[in-house]
């Protein structure tokens, strides 16, 4: 009698553990594609355009189906830094649901001549 109650709180508890490394990967793979992304960004002569494509190249390279629907962009850039935000969703393991929503946002500054001199 007691198995009948035991058995199915132990199979939730592993589902939830399981869903929250999904999570947790998906999100790692965010926060690195938002910083390569920002640090892109912000090279001297770089622009906030080659910063979203090289975010969107580390969402590929690191695993595309841990991180699904990915999207970056590069809202709240200006002159003197370089933001990059990536959002999407973990893979989820109940059906119908879209699963764990990701976001990670860095900012950089941007990278500039400060003196008379060139590089």
């Amino acid at each position: 009698m007691q198995a009948v109650i035991l058995w199915p709180a132990i199979a939730l508890l592993i589902l939830l553990f399981i869903q929250m490394v999904t999570w947790m990967l998906a999100r790692g793979i965010a926060e690195g594609a938002a910083n390569a992304g920002a640090q892109q960004g912000a090279y001297y002569g770089s622009s906030p355009a080659a910063g979203v494509s090289r975010a969107y190249q580390e969402i590929q390279n690191t695993g595309s189906s841990s991180l699904l629907s990915a999207q970056v962009s590069a809202t709240g850039t200006n002159a003197e830094v370089v933001t990059i935000t990536v959002t999407g969703h973990a893979p989820s393991l109940l059906p119908g649901w879209s699963g764990p929503t990701v976001r990670s946002v860095v900012t950089v500054a941007v990278e500039r001549q400060t003196s008379g001199t060139t590089w």
